[in-house]
């Protein structure tokens, strides 16, 4: 019984060092997939930014205020935004890169002496043993003789039944 104590608190350690490392695993694949929809985010917000250039772009051409200072001052406003959305882009994209190239430490392997010996396998029936020896006793007769040895009694059994049927015919 005393053996049984120790066995089951170094289960108790070992499971508990394993959660704790799956759960750090699942925490770090969640920050990674929450990096990943932010960049999603930017992403639809950097293209909700060209639509609005464009735009900006487009009515400046109608309204012919391409080279009035108005029209570069908002011009260059709405590329610093996308400036600034592609950095955070980057800087998320990097710090997904560090998450992902953290190592898990494997679970640890319980050691040699943490696991207990197996069970000795059960000592062999005498009816299994002599069945054994019997069917090393018997030659074992190749595939093509027995095959050969099928077809010669088929053939036998043709033979018979073509024999009674001439027979039943001169009967008649």
């Amino acid at each position: 019984m005393e053996q049984e104590r120790p066995l089951k608190e170094r289960i108790w350690e070992f499971t508990k060092d394993l959660s704790v490392k799956v759960s750090r695993s699942a925490e770090k694949h969640w920050k990674i997939n929450t990096l990943r929809v932010e960049i999603a985010s930017i992403k639809h917000r950097i293209n909700v930014k060209y639509k609005e250039l464009g735009r900006y772009v487009f009515d400046a051409y109608k309204e012919e205020t391409l080279e009035g200072d108005d029209y570069r001052t908002g011009r260059d406003e709405i590329i610093g935004e996308l400036i600034n959305l592609e950095a955070e882009i980057e800087q998320r994209e990097k710090r997904i890169e560090e998450l992902e190239q953290q190592v898990d430490e494997p679970p640890p392997s319980p050691s040699a002496e943490d696991v207990p010996p197996p069970p000795p396998p059960p000592a062999p029936q005498e009816s299994a043993v002599e069945e054994e020896e019997e069917e090393k006793a018997a030659p074992e007769k190749p595939a093509e003789e027995e095959s050969a040895k099928a077809e010669a009694d088929s053939d036998e059994t043709k033979d018979k039944g073509a024999a009674e049927s001439d027979s039943a015919e001169s009967k008649a």
